[in-house]
C-alpha cells in the first residue's frame, strides 16, 4: 500500500487519501484498516484512480466528493 495514504485522526482505523479529478475537484477517500487487514497486496490507489477515471463528471455544488471503501471496491457516500 502507498505511504501516502494518513491516519484520518488519532485513535482512528480509518486510512484517508484526497485525490484531484480531471475537473480540479477533490476526491476523499477512506478506507477502514479492518477492511484491509488480511488482504496486504490491495492497491488502493489504484482502485481509487479507476473511480475517478471512470466515473461521469457532474457539474456539482460539492467541493470535495467522499468514497468509502466496502470490502473490494469503493463506493460513494
Amino acid at each position: 500500500m502507498d505511504k501516502s495514504w494518513k491516519i484520518k485522526s488519532n485513535n482512528s482505523a480509518i486510512l484517508c487519501k484526497t485525490f484531484i479529478e480531471r475537473n480540479g475537484k477533490k476526491v476523499l477517500f477512506e478506507v477502514a484498516l479492518t477492511d484491509i487487514s488480511t488482504r496486504p497486496d490491495i492497491d488502493l490507489d489504484e482502485l481509487a484512480q479507476s473511480v475517478i477515471k471512470n466515473s461521469p463528471e457532474k457539474k456539482s455544488q460539492e467541493k470535495i466528493k467522499k468514497y468509502c471503501f466496502t470490502g473490494s471496491h469503493f463506493e460513494p457516500e
